[in-house]
């Protein structure tokens, strides 16, 4: 259900709230929960989302890594590659009209997936 479009939108402010007070194991789980996948056909309508679920989960692992909880690390990892690879079709590969606002979103999520699974290849801030 979308709600009138929002229901996205909605998802990824509770999350950020969860983020915003410290809480980055809570958004991961919120997202996890909420995310709806969408038919094959709408697939890129709804990528977007998978951006701001990245950024929790990578939130989540760098946290876990931080205090030295590798099993709490490999659990974020686990939860974003789940959505994932639930999701009907490969994120960002389908082109759509906001091409621009597209490609920097997927910019966004492969940074932050790299930043969850802690790959070298990750920007050095």
């Amino acid at each position: 259900m979308d709600y009138a479009g929002i229901y996205t939108d909605i998802t990824i402010a509770t999350a950020e709230v969860f983020l915003a007070s410290g809480q980055p194991q809570r958004a991961l789980e919120w997202f996890h929960s909420r995310i709806v996948i969408p038919p094959a056909a709408r697939a890129s309508s709804g990528e977007d989302i998978l951006a701001a679920a990245a950024h929790a989960a990578a939130e989540c692992a760098q946290a876990a890594r931080d205090t030295r909880d590798n099993q709490r690390a490999h659990q974020a990892i686990a939860m974003l590659d789940d959505l994932i690879d639930r999701w009907p079709a490969t994120p960002f590969t389908t082109t759509r009209p906001d091409a621009a606002d597209q490609a920097m979103t997927k910019a966004l999520f492969d940074a932050e997936v790299a930043r969850c699974r802690d790959e070298p290849s990750q920007a050095e801030l």
